[in-house]
């Protein structure tokens, strides 16, 4: 399942059932937040049938391939409905450093949470998230 070709007909799939949800009852979302956790479903009910739901990470922690609210492994700004990547260097008007985004929702390719210990694939250590991505 690991190849460029069946991760893209997985995605083809699963926009289609979300799209198929939404047409067939518009007004069960609410909010952004309602159409994620479709979507998240949609995806944990496609990988449990594939097989892949979960993986294990290098250090022998079992976690699942799709997460809500991921941060990114870069600092960024969102003023005023612009995004910008900061470096790491980079200050703020107010002389701190710039946060980090979050991408509303993930899924991880199996061989990255094999390969990556609990710590990187969590994304929470911004160092070593960081350090793995710039490799």
């Amino acid at each position: 399942m690991e190849s460029e070709s069946q991760w893209n007909s997985l995605a083809k799939k699963v926009i289609r059932q979300l799209q198929t949800t939404f047409k067939s009852c518009r007004h069960c979302f609410f909010s952004e937040h309602d159409i994620h956790s479709s979507l998240y479903n949609i995806v944990k009910n496609e990988l449990r049938q594939l097989g892949i739901e979960i993986q294990t990470t290098r250090d022998k922690c079992t976690t699942s391939l799709v997460h809500h609210e991921y941060p990114t492994p870069f600092r960024c700004d969102m003023r005023k409905y612009n995004f910008r990547v900061k470096s790491d260097n980079e200050r703020t008007p107010r002389g701190g450093l710039y946060k980090r985004g979050h991408y509303d929702l993930v899924i991880f390719n199996p061989e990255f949470i094999r390969k990556h210990t609990l710590d990187v694939v969590s994304g929470k250590d911004y160092q070593k998230l960081r350090a793995v991505c710039q490799s």
